[in-house]
């Protein structure tokens, strides 16, 4: 009786099955935290320096928000960098249109 119980154990665990902490890491795709979404609120423009003012927080040239790097500010729209990719962000068109 004491043989059968050495065996059966032996049975239970499967000597060809991955090890449980290797079946129970995430994927590389799933680690990776989605990128925050980016929107140009407005940009102010002076003499000396121009600034963007994207997801409620005011930015320069060479300043980042989210890993997002300010690479460029025109008057109605701002160049992005992060990830080594480019994203230009606009601003809407104005609700209200000047009179001719």
């Amino acid at each position: 009786m004491l043989g059968l119980g050495v065996f059966g154990a032996a049975w239970a665990a499967d000597p060809t099955a991955p090890p449980a902490s290797r079946s129970e890491e995430p994927r590389a795709t799933e680690q990776q935290a989605p990128l925050q979404a980016l929107q140009l609120y407005a940009v102010m423009r002076n003499r000396n320096q121009s600034r963007a003012v994207i997801n409620g927080q005011s930015l320069a040239v060479g300043e980042s928000i989210f890993e997002a790097r300010v690479i460029e500010i025109r008057p109605q729209a701002v160049l992005v960098e992060r990830q080594g990719s480019r994203e230009w962000l606009r601003l809407a068109a104005p609700i209200f249109q000047e009179s001719r």
